[in-house]
């Protein structure tokens, strides 16, 4: 048997009947939420589909099993949102160069580059030589911050002063782009 589906928002506005649904749904909550589902009714499917909203009120969710199913699916719903929004930017990375571990502040960072078996952080005093690969300091910094522009390359965003058509100025050093990294660092920049 195949079943249409088609989505349904529900927004809980903060009525004390409405509250009093919510609560059953998340206990933890105590402010107006919006809840999606999908729904296998046809009259529901042909309104959704032609983009009217459905009003509704609580008592069409009493089926059984459905507020525990919806109250399962929000749950997963703010743990993923908690879990992204709790993922702090780090403010700096330790580095192993020579015999030191130095704390090296992510804004003090101009670019990365690849030097064989080694990777360079260039800052704007001195060099830092590791030994790692470029996929690894790649995923170890952050993506907010940071974009791979050459297979060589990686750049601090926010430090890119000029593009001219395939090279980067950052200070006096000109960065190759890549033309396999072109559309993600165009995509990270905000081009008026």
């Amino acid at each position: 048997m195949l079943l249409r589906v088609a989505p349904v928002h529900l927004w809980f506005n903060k009525t004390p009947k409405n509250m009093a649904t919510q609560k059953k749904i998340n206990p933890a909550h105590n402010h107006p939420m919006v809840i999606s589902y999908n729904s296998y009714d046809p009259g529901t499917n042909q309104e959704a589909s032609q983009g009217n909203g459905t009003r509704t009120d609580e008592s069409q969710f009493h089926s059984p099993g459905f507020l525990d199913l919806l109250k399962r699916e929000t749950e997963k719903l703010i743990e993923a949102v908690v879990s992204k929004a709790g993922k702090e930017v780090p403010e700096s990375v330790f580095v192993r160069s020579k015999d030191q571990i130095i704390n090296l502040k992510l804004t003090d960072i101009l670019w990365v580059e690849a030097y064989g078996d080694y990777v360079n952080f260039f800052t704007e005093k001195t060099r830092y030589i590791i030994h790692s690969t470029m996929k690894a300091i790649g995923q170890k910094l952050p993506a907010e911050q940071f974009t791979r522009v050459h297979r060589s390359f990686i750049i601090r965003t926010d430090k890119i002063e000029l593009i001219e058509e395939s090279l980067i100025q950052i200070g006096k050093k000109l960065i190759p782009i890549g033309e396999s990294y072109r559309d993600e660092l165009f995509a990270k920049l905000n081009v008026l």
